[in-house]
């Protein structure tokens, strides 16, 4: 999670993040899905195609862009899944819950990584009441009742994994 900061009352989170300008996993997913190639360096050249201008230097994305471009797409997907987990898991120990993780609010920066943004319909976890969401990412109990839990996040989760994995 990238948050360049927040600010959180009793009831309202606010959280402001850098600026992405490019290419969202869903871009990326519609482009494998119609047969383009799906390796690592395929999907750099894809993100730095989709991007406006070059970002400031940073030395170690470099290297990180070095890695993914020798990655296999099996590897790619496991690593882009490993970075959303890990940003999901972030927000999870801040007690936010994002309630709408799918592939078009995964934006993917110019260096490859991805970032998970559009936190509007998150809540509190400790005062999660009202659910919003997306119904094709959304797990069986949070479309039927409209609740949940920070478990449907992790289901979420799964869906745009297999996506990735699968290309379907």
């Amino acid at each position: 999670c990238s948050a360049a900061w927040s600010i959180r009352s009793a009831t309202r989170y606010c959280i402001a993040m850098q600026w992405i300008d490019g290419a969202t996993l869903a871009d990326w997913l519609r482009h494998i899905k119609s047969g383009s190639a799906a390796e690592g360096g395929a999907f750099l050249s894809f993100v730095a195609g989709k991007a406006r201008g070059t970002p400031a230097y940073d030395p170690q994305r470099v290297l990180e862009r070095d890695a993914i471009q020798a990655m296999d797409a099996l590897h790619l997907s496991c690593w882009l899944a490993l970075q959303i987990a890990a940003a999901i898991d972030f927000a999870h120990s801040k007690n936010v819950l994002h309630l709408d993780l799918k592939p078009a609010n995964i934006f993917l920066s110019f260096y490859g990584r991805p970032l998970v943004g559009d936190f509007n319909v998150s809540v509190d976890a400790r005062h999660a009441h009202v659910m919003g969401g997306t119904p094709r990412y959304m797990p069986p109990e949070q479309t039927l009742n409209g609740t949940g839990d920070g478990r449907a996040d992790v289901f979420a989760f799964g869906v745009l994994t297999k996506e990735m994995v699968t290309r379907q």
